[in-house]
Order: C-alpha cells, then structure tokens, then sequence
C-alpha cells in the first residue's frame, strides 16, 4: 500500500493491524518519517512513531493524504 502526501512524494507501507502501519520505504519523504516507524490514522491525521514508543507521535501527516493500493509492485 502507499500513502501519497502529494506529487512525486509517498510513502510505501504494510498493514500491521487496526488503524496500524509500517513504513517499507519512503520517496522524498526524509523529514516526515524513516524506514520501520509506525504510522496510525487518526482523526487528526497520519501520526508518525518511532518504535516502541506509541505515546506521541514525532510527526502529524494531514489527513489529504490518500491511501492507495499499488497491487502492482506486490
């Protein structure tokens, strides 16, 4: 799956579980997260962790972004 911020910037993610992700890898998206964090939705938005801390998130992604299905790459 990939969650798009915006135009040539995503970043690619597995389901884990509930409202749950994690990221494989991310395309000019250094500053928002790295490889292995975890990504929550939220009402507020994609909430961006650091493993194993889930108390607070290091980053807010805005809800606009889309979650999309790329079945061609998997």
């Amino acid at each position: 799956m990939r969650l798009v911020l915006g135009q040539n910037k995503w970043i690619d993610v597995e389901y884990i579980g509930g409202n749950i992700y994690q990221v494989m890898h991310e395309h000019n998206c250094s500053i928002e997260t790295s490889i292995g964090d975890l990504i929550r939705q939220t009402n507020r938005g994609w909430e961006v962790f650091k493993p194993p801390n889930l108390n607070t998130p290091k980053f807010v992604i805005p809800t606009r972004a889309k979650l999309e299905n790329n079945d061609e790459e998997e």
